[in-house]
């Protein structure tokens, strides 16, 4: 009785469209690449300080398909000279993609 009166008010239950969402978590589980991203702060050690930039950075690697490896960099190794050749180094070795610097 109660599948009459609802179909009868709204209509035949269609079934929901999950393709779109099913694709989303797909790339999530399965990206197709892999990228490694610089992470400088003072506080990258503690989850909570960027927890906005590394959830935006999961997001956008979710879009494009590809697993965000994030380096996390202390600012205060390389306060001095930001740009020494120990920070280059570190760019080279570890194969890094792009910097972000949060504010």
């Amino acid at each position: 009785m109660d599948k009459y009166i609802i179909e009868r008010m709204f209509g035949e239950k269609k079934k929901a469209d999950m393709s779109s969402w099913e694709a989303t978590v797909n790339k999530l589980l399965n990206p197709q690449r892999e990228i490694t991203i610089a992470l400088v702060g003072k506080y990258t050690q503690l989850d909570d300080s960027y927890l906005s930039v590394l959830e935006s950075l999961k997001h956008a690697g979710a879009f494009y398909d590809t697993k965000i490896k994030i380096e996390r960099v202390d600012s205060e190794n390389y306060e001095s000279d930001f740009w020494s050749d120990s920070f280059r180094n570190l760019i080279n070795q570890k194969n890094i993609l792009a910097v972000v610097i949060p504010c």
